[in-house]
């Protein structure tokens, strides 16, 4: 409308019509809502607003890389992929999105939405004559208007775009199930295509929206990589967390001071409507473990007391002799590449070999206990000859020293891919028998060490102490328990948790170890000579 042209009461006519929602985003979403959620209401939320206003900041030019880190289902997505776009053409239809997601499906998912919002009734009635949809590119994945702005819609692993942006939005670009390989495909593709694709790299604007799914995720990567003190973070927990809470810059609410997460009792919920204690407890018994709570609920994947793996959580042996077990298995993660110089053998990742023992406590429940671990880095002709020590002596941790007796694993379990094949080929040769281990249906390391902590909270595994007084471990149990603890935040302990969980895992799928409250299944087994460190098989 010309309001040159309007007389006093069609001006208040319009002001009332369109209410507020040119200026205020967060007016907007309100009453955009129903255009695309039909029947479900709105829910105002503190945080909604707060989103919002950091939103309109960015839009302003007061923000210019902006993250927005939020548990799942707190409509984030709706937000910043749909209504901002919807607004931001309202006062500037030239504006020029590429957003991206970690699917092409989302992408086009968020692109609809967007399109159904302008094309709505309500939205056309308040706005249609700012702009309107070009009808020759007018597609699912790109869309344009007559004032030269357009939308354009991907997923991270589509085919690159050459056209750039004004906005650029990234929208979960990581998924919570992906492997870290895809993780880091994720990293590198906004690092190699999405970073440089803003038409003008003085003015235009970054947005990054998206839930906590690991510490090397993206959002990982922009807040300690090159540039990371030019992005706001505004992190929002589902609970409270005094020790984190999250401060960002002036906003007109706050003026003159930062905004702040205005929440102030610990363990305070994002919105309490929503998320009430029993709905909350139903979304944490959905996650595999308190890691996973801790990084997509909280926003946190770095946990003080020690990630997936706590360290109260691993039993202490405190006798001079491990108990008798049923059987002595060895998880085996091998690497090697060779390496002509000092500082290439130092970037060499370790090969690690974990020795297991299955027992039986006093009830009569399976229990597996740590009797060895040796790691190094090696070439592929030293790691053949020290695993065959290893089957020779699961007590071999890489000395030479002269061994009473022989003792002779059950398994030898090695993972069946990359550098374990070849290796698993090698010992063949010379007698030695393996078992292949194949992870692919188990996911990623990360993944793969989350199905498996069930066990160990349960009190089932043990690590043994160091006499006489029992106060603290054996070096090499201390080593695994800190790996476990500092899992996945520390790139050197994922070798050593890999073997733990290859081995759980596969006693697991054996029916040889279960949680306590796993139905029992009752087995007999050929009872074995007790020996210092499992079973003496060279008499």
């Amino acid at each position: 409308m010309d309001y040159t042209d309007c007389n006093e009461q069609d001006l208040i006519a319009e002001i009332n019509l369109r209410g507020g929602s040119e200026d205020s985003l967060y007016e907007f979403v309100q009453q955009a809502w129903s255009t695309i959620e039909g029947e479900f209401a709105f829910i105002p939320a503190w945080y909604i607003k707060a989103m919002c206003e950091h939103l309109e900041a960015q839009c302003r030019g007061d923000i210019k890389d902006l993250i927005i880190a939020m548990p799942p289902r707190t409509i984030k997505s709706t937000i910043c992929s749909v209504m901002l776009p919807a607004w931001r053409w309202i006062n500037n239809p030239a504006e020029r999105f590429l957003c991206l997601s970690h699917s092409e499906d989302l992408a086009i998912e968020q692109a609809v939405r967007h399109r159904d919002v302008i094309t709505s009734e309500w939205y056309q009635l308040r706005w249609g004559d700012k702009y309107l949809l070009k009808p020759d590119d007018n597609q699912k994945t790109k869309f344009s208007n007559t004032k030269g702005g357009y939308r354009i819609s991907k997923g991270v692993n589509s085919k690159a775009t050459g056209r750039g942006g004004t906005y650029l939005i990234a929208d979960d670009m990581n998924n919570a199930r992906e492997s870290e390989e895809e993780r880091k495909k994720t990293n590198l593709t906004w690092g190699s295509m999405v970073s440089t694709r803003m038409n003008n790299p003085k003015k235009d604007r970054r947005l990054v929206t998206a839930q906590r799914t690991g510490p090397d995720d993206l959002i990982d990567r922009l807040l300690n990589g090159r540039g990371g003190k030019n992005w706001v973070y505004c992190m929002l927990p589902m609970e409270f967390e005094e020790k984190r809470r999250c401060e960002t810059i002036v906003l007109p609410s706050t003026a003159p001071l930062k905004w702040k997460d205005p929440r102030t009792q610990e363990g305070e919920v994002l919105c309490p409507i929503r998320f009430d204690k029993e709905g909350l407890d139903r979304i944490k018994d959905g996650l595999d473990s308190d890691y996973l709570i801790s990084t997509q609920l909280q926003q946190n994947p770095f946990i003080p007391d020690g990630g997936l793996f706590k360290k109260s959580w691993f039993q202490w042996w405190k006798q001079e002799k491990p108990p008798k077990v049923l059987k002595v298995i060895v998880s085996l993660d091998t690497a090697f590449k060779r390496a002509s110089t000092k500082e290439q053998k130092l970037k060499r990742a370790f090969s690690v070999a974990t020795v297991w023992g299955l027992f039986l406590d006093e009830f009569g429940i399976s229990n597996l206990i740590l009797l060895n671990m040796w790691r190094d880095r090696v070439e592929f002709p030293d790691l053949r000859k020290i695993v065959k020590k290893i089957s020779q002596d699961y007590r071999y941790n890489g000395t030479d020293r002269a061994l009473k007796g022989k003792y002779i694993p059950d398994e030898i379990v090695i993972e069946a891919k990359a550098t374990g094949e070849p290796l698993r080929d090698e010992l063949k040769r010379v007698g030695v028998s393996t078992i292949g281990f194949n992870p692919d249906p188990y996911g990623d390391k990360i993944r793969r060490a989350s199905i498996v902590t069930h066990i160990p909270e349960a009190g089932r595994i043990w690590v043994p102490a160091k006499g006489p007084n029992y106060t603290e471990l054996l070096p090499f149990a201390k080593t695994f328990v800190n790996a476990c603890a500092t899992f996945p935040n520390e790139a050197d302990s994922k070798d050593i948790v890999d073997t733990f969980s290859q081995a759980v895992i596969r006693e697991i799928r054996n029916k040889d170890i279960k949680h306590p409250d796993d139905p029992v299944e009752k087995k007999t087994r050929k009872k074995k000579d007790d020996n210092i460190y499992g079973v003496d098989k060279s008499k």
